[in-house]
């Protein structure tokens, strides 16, 4: 089997490094052939913003890429032709599997050969999602993510062209969205994805290139509903935009902070609406002890018992005077996980961030 890696990489010289090494270990191994684009989009120049790729390129240049294009000066391709020229370079090649991959996640060795694996076992469906953990706002924060990002190439005539990001049409004039797909199970990979932060210095660009481009399909989206966040100039520091959120009737994510020990094999998270933790994702038959504290004052809130099954949803009610969200003396909480006396899990999850 060969499988095609097409990489879209631009101003990510802080990633390069664990972005590919993992992957050039295994090259020969699985017979990956890479595909990259590493350039400005031509939206990019309309919007005034300086080329920035000097020190990726310098980076990517010690690596044995099979195909590459850079773009640069006045003459520019718009991100979907920049995908579409490596994809006919791929499809070329004759792969079996394309797997998308941007410059800023990271995945190990195991976690790429877990997903080969899972995909063997698994060969049915067309395409398979990856569970990323966004790391967000600040690098110890994060939110997960899931995302296409593995299609088998050869179905329903081939993969004829990308319209807008991973989203694609097949020969036989198909979207992928009418297809059917599987995840990743997280216990098998869950990505580190360097996604949004304050300290990177694409994020500022980011910002300006969905507020242009992400206007939905029939382009009529208003900018405010555009991009999920937006820069505090007081503070100088990346935030979640309340306008966006407003707009697309959601409620701003929490996010969650690894603390001693963090299991894949179950998720938590907090719904600000109905006031209630939900553990989902649950990949295994797991007898849980629930330990759940104000994470800033240690306070002990609530604790339960869940003898938790696999693929159901649980959830966890606790009654307080006010919603948690609107608690005042509540940043985050302290989540506490025991099977059979044992710490499996701690973790906080922030509903403000300071």
């Amino acid at each position: 089997m060969k499988i095609g890696i097409l990489l879209t990489i631009y101003n990510c010289d802080k990633y390069v490094k664990d972005c590919l090494d993992p992957w050039f270990a295994l090259k020969d191994k699985y017979n990956f052939v890479f595909a990259v684009n590493s350039g400005m989009f031509a939206d990019y120049l309309t919007l005034g913003l300086p080329f920035r790729n000097h020190k990726t390129l310098e980076l990517l240049s010690e690596y044995d890429l099979d195909f590459q294009v850079t773009t640069k000066g006045k003459n520019l391709l718009f991100e979907d032709d920049s995908r579409n020229t490596c994809l006919n370079f791929l499809n070329k090649q004759e792969c079996d599997l394309i797997w998308y991959l941007d410059g800023d996640e990271t995945y190990t060795t195991d976690q790429i050969e877990n997903i080969l694996d899972f995909i063997h076992r698994n060969p049915t469906p067309d395409w398979y999602s990856v569970v990323f953990k966004n790391l967000t706002i600040h690098e110890h924060l994060f939110q997960d993510y899931v995302h296409e990002r593995i299609v088998w190439a050869k179905r329903y005539g081939g993969i004829s062209s990308y319209y807008f990001d991973n989203q694609f049409t097949y020969n036989d004039g198909t979207k992928i969205s009418s297809h059917t797909g599987i995840v990743i199970p997280k216990n098998l990979a869950y990505i580190k994805h360097y996604s949004w932060l304050t300290n990177d210095s694409r994020t500022k660009d980011k910002i300006i290139y969905q507020r242009l481009r992400y206007c939905g399909e029939d382009g009529q989206l208003p900018e405010d509903c555009r991009c999920t966040f937006e820069w505090d100039n007081e503070n100088d520091v990346l935030k979640f935009s309340e306008v966006f959120h407003k707009c697309r009737g959601v409620n701003i994510p929490v996010l969650h902070e690894e603390l001693t020990i963090f299991s894949n094999d179950f998720t938590i998270d907090f719904s600000r609406n109905n006031n209630v933790f939900n553990i989902k994702d649950i990949q295994r038959p797991i007898n849980a002890d629930f330990e759940i504290y104000n994470g800033d004052t240690g306070q002990h809130l609530f604790s339960t018992h869940l003898d938790m099954s696999k693929d159901v949803t649980y959830f966890i009610s606790i009654n307080s005077p006010v919603p948690f969200d609107e608690d005042l003396n509540l940043n985050n909480f302290q989540v506490k996980v025991y099977e059979y006396n044992r710490l499996i899990h701690n973790e906080k999850i922030h509903l403000k961030i300071k």
